[in-house]
């Protein structure tokens, strides 16, 4: 591929040499001189030619290397080592010196820019939690009537901002995993718990088989994904329950969880875990953001699990954690 290529870029001067050797052939002819001295000559011409055409080419292949490790690494050489052949070079070179460093500075400021709204969204986020459980406190206290309702509301608002902290970690790259050996009924349990007041005023009945199993995880994170999962389950869910199982099929684990909502239509299914997609049910409830499933994927897709669905609509649908073995423990 080099090799055409630098012809192409000689072209002119091979055409040029050929040119000349047609040149020296018809004066060879004219002045009558013998065919084997013109001969000689022509191959002394030549064997020169084919080194000085080696020497080239090994320099343009050198260069072509050179150009190809900046295009790979541009964000990390400011200035091109190559020795300029002539003026054209020297400015192609002094463009990029400057493009390289304009570039620098912009991504320097992003990064500054986005580190600084990371840090404010971090500090509101925690901040905001602390009159959240003074009011959680309050209503646990108080002798209000509609205490559950308040409690499941608080509850939503700390899944939320959970949520938003989550986001800003996986945006900034920062996942902090912890992986240790957990049971996964226990962290099920724990999170169903959290829901409990969902499950109550909706009279939703829910199911948990298989779960006994212990499986090596990040606790925090695969609970987010639990939680966001069921948490989705219970809002597009009005009657029946839900059913959490685990069992194992071709060599992987699969969480899944169960709900008898008003499903997922087909068109929408594919996209489901796509960052800000609501789809038609999306229309139907104004609480969809769009957020937490694509967070879930991301997570998942990090812990090195993938995620699934299934759903028929008016029936409910089904959303699996698949988890290789390799990942599973008994104890």
């Amino acid at each position: 591929m080099n090799l055409l290529r630098y012809i192409k870029s000689r072209l002119g001067i091979i055409i040029f040499f050929i040119f000349m050797q047609l040149i020296f052939v018809g004066v060879t002819v004219l002045a009558d001189i013998p065919w084997r001295e013109s001969a000689y000559a022509g191959l002394i011409q030549l064997f020169f030619a084919l080194i000085i055409a080696a020497f080239d080419y090994y320099k343009f292949s050198m260069r072509v290397k050179t150009l190809r490790k900046i295009e790979k690494n541009s964000l990390y050489i400011g200035e091109i080592d190559l020795q300029a052949r002539d003026l054209i070079d020297e400015e192609y070179q002094k463009l990029y010196s400057i493009v390289h460093g304009e570039l620098i500075r912009t991504l320097k400021e992003k990064e500054d820019l986005e580190g600084a709204l990371n840090d404010y969204y971090k500090m509101w986020v925690h901040q905001i939690k602390t009159p959240l459980s003074a009011l959680d406190l309050i209503v646990q206290n108080s002798a209000i009537e509609e205490k559950n309702e308040i409690k499941m509301e608080l509850s939503r608002i700390g899944s939320y901002l959970d949520m938003l902290l989550k986001f800003i970690k996986l945006s900034g790259g920062n996942t902090d995993f912890v992986f240790e050996n957990y049971n996964i009924e226990e962290l099920v349990r724990e999170i169903v718990k959290s829901q409990s007041i969902v499950f109550i005023k909706k009279k939703l009945y829910v199911e948990m088989n298989g779960l006994d199993v212990n499986v090596v995880t990040d606790r925090k994170w695969l609970g987010f994904v639990i939680e966001q999962v069921l948490s989705n389950a219970l809002k597009y869910t009005s009657k029946g329950g839900i059913v959490i199982s685990m069992e194992k099929c071709d060599g992987i684990y699969a969480i899944s969880i169960e709900d008898t909502g008003i499903g997922i239509r087909a068109s929408d299914l594919s996209r489901i875990f796509e960052d800000g997609f609501t789809g038609y049910n999306g229309r139907i409830s104004t609480e969809a953001s769009g957020i937490g499933l694509y967070l879930c994927r991301k997570i998942t897709d990090k812990l090195g699990y993938r995620m699934t669905a299934e759903s028929k609509l008016d029936e409910g649908s089904k959303i699996s954690i698949l988890i290789p073995f390799k990942n599973v423990r008994y104890e």
